[in-house]
């Protein structure tokens, strides 16, 4: 059976252009009528074909499915379809850990109106954590920055934090230090397989925590932390821990951006 390029397109439900692309690459091999200049296919270019858009569905490149699809053992194939399975149940766990997490993020944007302002006791889970700043100034550490990235290619599981050492929060004055770094929850990182030992660990347990709004002013100020501050004091709390803090909300209206941070201080 021999198809024009219109008929195999029809057949296969794909168009000519990329019919056209195949060919040019290798994986389908139509006669040319040298008189006319007409392509014709073969049932042996329709089930190639249809065997390239089965490894492609796999996840293969295009050139990858040249290789299958070529002079190769049929060990090697398996090889290859081994090794992308487990690719893709790497892909599938992130995904279904990215759902988790876009529920508990939801959640905490849902809290935001009862915390703004206001002190609250929760319990959080453990953490892992990666600093690489001084207040803005980044470390040139080669180790540092090589995880940094690594870490970034987990986002959105990744959180931008910065710490308030204990004894900042101690004072009331003064130079307001602070380290930015990502966290992530601990259990999403045993489970996509990540070395825990190269990070510092925040604790699981009871935390103060409380969200706060900021207007066009980028730093930190000693006004964020003094609710929390407050709270402290009042309720003779003084075994307390570092204090961390995020943006998790941010909102423009008339040139004006409002940035909505949460702080959290580990209390015991």
């Amino acid at each position: 059976m021999k198809y024009t390029i219109k008929e195999i397109s029809d057949l296969l439900g794909v168009t000519t252009h990329k019919l056209r692309y195949y060919e040019k690459i290798g994986i389908i091999q139509p006669e040319v009528n040298e008189q006319t200049g007409y392509r014709y296919f073969s049932v042996i270019d329709t089930r190639r074909f249809n065997l390239a858009r089965l490894y492609r569905g796999m996840g293969f490149s295009v050139e990858e499915c040249l290789s299958l699809l070529g002079n190769m053992k049929s060990i090697d194939i398996i090889e290859a379809i081994d090794n992308r399975r487990n690719e893709l149940k790497k892909e599938v766990l992130f995904k279904m850990l990215c759902v988790d997490d876009m529920e508990h993020y939801t959640s905490f944007l849902k809290s935001i109106p009862e915390l703004i302002d206001s002190v609250s006791i929760v319990e959080l889970e453990r953490h892992i954590r990666l600093e690489f700043s001084d207040n803005e100034k980044i470390v040139r550490d080669k180790k540092t920055l090589r995880l940094r990235d690594e870490l970034l290619e987990y986002t959105p599981l990744i959180r931008w934090v910065s710490r308030i050492p204990k004894e900042t929060l101690e004072k009331r004055s003064g130079d307001l230090h602070y380290h930015y770094g990502i966290n992530m929850r601990f259990k999403n990182a045993v489970e996509l397989g990540l070395n825990v030992d190269n990070y510092q660990e925040v604790e699981a347990g009871k935390y103060l925590i409380t969200v706060f709004k900021k207007n066009n002013n980028p730093n930190f100020g000693w006004e964020t932390l003094t609710l929390i501050q407050d709270y402290l004091k009042k309720h003779n709390i003084t075994e307390f821990g570092d204090g961390f803090s995020s943006c998790i909300h941010s909102t423009a209206m008339d040139e004006v951006y409002s940035n909505y941070h949460y702080l959290i201080v580990k209390i015991n």
